[in-house]
C-alpha cells in the first residue's frame, strides 16, 4: 500500500514539474528538431512584426538605386582615358558624386589624364564595391567644371576628401566633371544598362553608411540568435547563418542547411528578408534586430481550436 502511494506520488511530482516547466518555459516547452522547425515555420508570418512573412516577396533596391549608392560610398575609381593615337590609359582619382550622380573630380594640371582629356573627353569612370562585388562604369565627355558649380562641389569634394585641401592652395590642380551620357551597373548575376535619365535621380540607399558595422555586430555576439532566427523564419534546420548584406528594404543572409550538431550543413542557400517598411536610420536597423531575435524565442503562435 505505502510503496503504491509513493508511485503516485512521484508521478503526480513528475506531472507538476512538466507544468511548470512548461509555464517557465523550460524544455518541456520547448519542441526541438523538425517538430520545432515545424511550429516556427507555421508562424513566422505572424510572428515577426516587423517582417514580411517568408512566403512572400522580398523587396529589393532598384538597379539605379545600387548604383548610386556604390558610387555615393566610394572614395576612388579608375579614369579611363584616350591618348593619342586611340589607345586607352587609366589611372586612378578621387572623385565625390554631385546631386546628380555626376563624378567631379581633381586633376593635375600638364598630367597624362589632363593632356589627353584636353585632346578627346571621351571617358569613363569605374567605380568599384568590393564587398557586393559589384561595379558602375560612368561614361561621358569630361570638361572644367562648371563656375556655377564650383562653390557646392568644392566644399562636397573637400568633405570627403579633406587632405586635398592642403593640394588645392598651392595651386596647378583643377576641379573636373564627368557629363553621364551612359551608365553600367556590373553585378555577379549580371550586368545591365541603366537609363541615365532615372540614375540621375535615384535615391541612396539610407542605411548604406552603416551597414559594415551592423554586419559586424550581428556576425559577432549574436551570431547564435541569427541562426536561431533563421530556423524560427524559414522553418528549416540550419547549421550556420551569417548576414551578408543589408539595406534599408531587408537584408540578406547566407545559410547552411541541417542541424547544428552535424558541422556546417549540406547544401548551401543565399536568402533575403524584406522589411514590413523601409528602415532609415542605423537605429531602426539594430533596434529591429533586437526585437527579432527576442521573438524569434516567442513559443510560437496556436492555431484555435475547433468549436
Amino acid at each position: 500500500m505505502k510503496l503504491r502511494v509513493m508511485r503516485t506520488a512521484l508521478v503526480v511530482a513528475a506531472a507538476c514539474m512538466m507544468a511548470v516547466q512548461a509555464y517557465a518555459g523550460g524544455p518541456a516547452a520547448r519542441p526541438t528538431g523538425a517538430a520545432r522547425v515545424l511550429a516556427s515555420a507555421t508562424s513566422s508570418a505572424t510572428r515577426f512584426t516587423d517582417l514580411l512573412s517568408a512566403s512572400q516577396a522580398a523587396p529589393r533596391l532598384t538597379a539605379v538605386q545600387r548604383a548610386r549608392t556604390i558610387g555615393a560610398g566610394a572614395l576612388n575609381g579608375v579614369l579611363s582615358t584616350l591618348q593619342e593615337g586611340g589607345l586607352p590609359f587609366a589611372a586612378p582619382v578621387d572623385f565625390v558624386l554631385n546631386q546628380r550622380g555626376e563624378p567631379v573630380f581633381l586633376l593635375k594640371d600638364g598630367s597624362i589624364l589632363h593632356a589627353n582629356i584636353a585632346a578627346t573627353p571621351l571617358s569613363s569612370l569605374l567605380i568599384v564595391d568590393g564587398t557586393s562585388g559589384q561595379a558602375v562604369s560612368l561614361a561621358g565627355e569630361v570638361g572644367p567644371l562648371p563656375e556655377q558649380e564650383f562653390a557646392q562641389s568644392h566644399v562636397d569634394f573637400l568633405n570627403v576628401h579633406p587632405v586635398a585641401r592642403e593640394c588645392i592652395a598651392p595651386g596647378g590642380l583643377s576641379f573636373f566633371k564627368l557629363a553621364v551620357q551612359k551608365c553600367y551597373l556590373h553585378a555577379p548575376d549580371g550586368g545591365v544598362w541603366l537609363p541615365v535619365a532615372e540614375y540621375a535621380s535615384a535615391t541612396i540607399d539610407a542605411l548604406a553608411p552603416f551597414a559594415h558595422h551592423i554586419i559586424s555586430s550581428v556576425n559577432g555576439p549574436r551570431r547564435a540568435e541569427l541562426c536561431r532566427f533563421c530556423e524560427a523564419y524559414f522553418g528549416r534546420s540550419v547549421a550556420s547563418a551569417e548576414l551578408v548584406g543589408i539595406d534599408e528594404l531587408g537584408f540578406d543572409v547566407a545559410l547552411a542547411l541541417g542541424a547544428a550538431g552535424e558541422g556546417k550543413g549540406g547544401s548551401l542557400e543565399r536568402r533575403r528578408v524584406g522589411f514590413s517598411g523601409p528602415r532609415k536610420t542605423e537605429q531602426e536597423a539594430r533596434s529591429l534586430f533586437v526585437k527579432t531575435f527576442f521573438q524569434a524565442w516567442e513559443p510560437p503562435a496556436q492555431p484555435p481550436s475547433a468549436s
